[in-house]
Parts: structure tokens; C-alpha cells; sequence
């Protein structure tokens, strides 16, 4: 386990001086203080130092400390490695065509740079610095920086990668304002599904989605409420019907509790791949044809849907490419010390015409 700790420390080191975080003749800290930081002993941190030194990495000078040398010597098979980390919530990964999607694009992106992007799927019980710590990455590899999604660190993570010189980016949606933050505009989709309905000439409109308190649920519900406003047509959280989560379940049971309600509605806007799978599923059960005796468009709709059914979906789709472009730039202004000037980032979205 010696032997493991101490290579990693070697790998550390020679990471940061790659990525430009450590120049030659920086001094490194106290042995004292790198036992403590980095929770090794010291022998660890001597048989590290022992080997940088005999790659001429370092130098040492009795009473001043140890520096990085003036030519350090360059080992290529240190490989620069992005964490994509996330939780999945008890979901196959493989099929989270989010992550999967998302993952896709960064790799293509960070391939022509030698860099590796690696899929971090945080156990439920865990936090991101905690399984690091625990699990690390392959040897010879270090990280350069962080893509958090579908997971929000907690601030004592964030400091500790800032004190790693980790720079670290959110593709998400909670607020927690020390660091960048890549989202949709959810505003904008909630308002895009309502006015295309409205467009076609439906009035009553039920609205489905939730579960309430989720910024992005709250800020699709001020497009809803926006799009009645400019087409002058009062709105009613009557026509609202909150699920308990985005799985086809959920979706069954909102859609249940929409045609118990007796509620005349001529027109359904819904949330969420398997969610709305679900409504439409509950419709069909009950008689009610989609899109022909009811359209439904969607938020939040991938390319996939189409090949799940009988008709194109009229739904709002965000760009993967977009916002992995925008992280990528945040984590490049992070690593720069630029000064980010807007937080959080919003990528638009696109409304994409089916049959609904």
C-alpha cells in the first residue's frame, strides 16, 4: 500500500508541474505538511521525494528546502485526466443518454488535447473528495479537472480541489455560486411548448411536471406561466399536476390524476424522457389517442424518443455539444485565473416540430 501512496505522490507532483501549476525553482512544501495534506506517512513522502530527485525533478539544498529543478525532466506517460463526475441514482449508466451524451462530447473534445476524460459514478453514501481519496485514478495519471453533473459538491469539496489547484465546473442546476455553472434555459423552454400549442390553436393546457423545489422545475413553470401571459389567457395551478420524480411510473400516475380531475384540457405539455412515456402510455390505457385525440410535446425531449413511438414528439432539446463546449471553456478561464463574468452560463434550447 507503501509502495502505491508513494508513486501517487510522485505522479502528484510531476501532474502539477505539467499542467503548469508547479515552475521550476517553486519550492514545495514541508514534508510535515504533505504527510498532513495528503494523509501519508512520512516515509512515503521521502521514498517520493527520493525518486524525483534521481529523475531530476527536484533538488534539494540542506537548510533551504526542496525546489523544483530548472529542466525537470518531462515523463510522458503522466496523462492528464478530466473526472466526469456525477450519481446516477440507482439508474444504468449506459442508459443515461444525458451522461452517456455528455461524456461523448467531452471525450471528443479532450482527445485532441491528450487528455482522458473519465466517468466517476459516485456510490449513493459517498462524496466526490471522499471516493477520490479511496478509489484513485489509474497510475501514471493525475487530475486536471472536474466536470460535476447531476451532483452538487458540497462547499468543503470545492475547497479542497481549489486547494489542490483543481479547477471545477457545475453542469447543473443547484446555485452554489463559488463555482462555474453550466445550465438550460429552462425558462425559455417552459415558455417555447406552451406557445407552440397555443399557436395551434389550444387553450387548455395542462401542465405536468415536478417534482416542485428544483430550480429548473420552478424556472420552467415561470415560462408556463409567461406564455399565457403574452397569449392573454388566464392561468390556474389547477391545470398543473406535480409528479414525484421523472421515471414512467411517475408519469403513469400524474396522467392518471389529470383525467380523474375532469378537467377539459386540450392540449398536454409534459417533462422528462420516461416521464412522459408514461403519460402517454396512461392516455392510450384510457382510451385518448396521442397525438390525434390529445397532442403532448415535451421538455427536455432526446433524439431517442422517436425511435420509442408511433409518432414524432414535439419537444424542446438542449444542446450536449453546447454545454459541454461551455464547461470545457469555464474550466479552461479556471485554470487561467480568468474572471468569469457571468454565473451560471445558460445554453438555449431549440424547439424541435414533430406531429404533436
Amino acid at each position: 500500500m507503501n509502495n502505491l501512496k508513494y508513486q501517487k505522490t510522485v505522479d502528484q507532483i510531476k501532474g502539477l508541474i505539467l499542467s503548469g501549476h508547479l515552475k521550476a525553482g517553486d519550492i514545495l512544501p514541508p514534508e510535515r505538511v504533505l504527510c498532513e495534506k495528503n494523509n501519508i506517512s512520512r516515509i512515503t513522502v521521502r521514498k517520493a521525494f527520493d525518486m524525483l530527485e534521481q529523475e531530476g525533478v527536484i533538488k534539494r539544498e540542506q537548510g533551504r528546502g526542496t525546489f523544483i529543478a530548472e529542466t525537470p525532466v518531462e515523463d510522458k506517460a503522466v496523462r492528464s485526466v478530466v473526472a466526469l463526475a456525477f450519481k446516477s441514482f440507482g439508474m444504468d449508466v449506459k442508459k443515461n443518454f444525458f451522461i452517456m451524451g455528455l461524456f461523448n462530447e467531452l471525450k471528443g473534445i479532450f482527445e485532441s488535447r491528450g487528455t482522458t476524460v473519465s466517468m466517476i459514478q459516485i456510490p449513493e453514501e459517498e462524496t466526490f473528495y471522499s471516493y477520490l481519496r479511496k478509489y484513485s485514478i489509474p497510475e501514471n495519471s493525475f487530475v486536471s479537472g472536474v466536470i460535476f453533473t447531476m451532483y452538487s459538491p458540497e462547499k468543503i469539496e470545492i475547497k479542497n480541489l481549489e486547494e489542490a489547484k483543481i479547477p471545477c465546473v457545475l453542469i447543473g442546476e443547484t446555485d452554489i455560486g463559488s463555482i462555474p455553472t453550466v445550465k438550460a434555459d429552462h425558462v425559455g423552454e417552459g415558455y417555447m411548448v406552451v406557445k407552440h400549442l397555443m399557436e395551434q390553436g389550444h387553450r387548455k393546457i395542462a401542465l405536468i411536471d415536478g417534482p416542485r423545489g428544483y430550480s429548473f422545475v420552478e424556472e420552467r413553470l415561470e415560462g408556463y406561466k409567461k406564455a399565457f401571459k403574452d397569449h392573454r389567457i388566464p392561468f390556474s395551478m389547477d391545470n398543473y399536476f406535480e409528479t414525484t420524480g421523472w421515471k414512467k411510473e411517475d408519469g403513469i400516475k400524474a396522467a392518471g390524476q389529470l383525467l380523474k380531475s375532469g378537467g377539459k384540457f386540450d392540449g398536454i405539455v409534459s417533462f422528462g424522457d420516461r416521464s412522459t412515456i408514461g403519460v402517454i402510455e396512461s392516455l392510450k390505457r384510457n382510451n385518448v389517442n396521442v397525438p390525434e385525440d390529445m397532442p403532448v410535446v415535451m421538455a427536455d425531449k432526446y433524439q431517442f424518443m422517436d425511435d420509442m413511438m408511433s409518432f414524432r414528439i414535439t419537444g424542446t432539446i438542449v444542446s450536449l455539444e453546447g454545454m459541454a463546449c461551455k464547461a470545457v471553456e469555464l474550466l479552461d478561464l479556471k485554470k487561467k485565473g480568468g474572471l468569469i463574468l457571468e454565473n451560471p452560463s445558460v445554453v438555449p434550447v431549440v424547439l424541435d416540430k414533430g406531429e404533436s
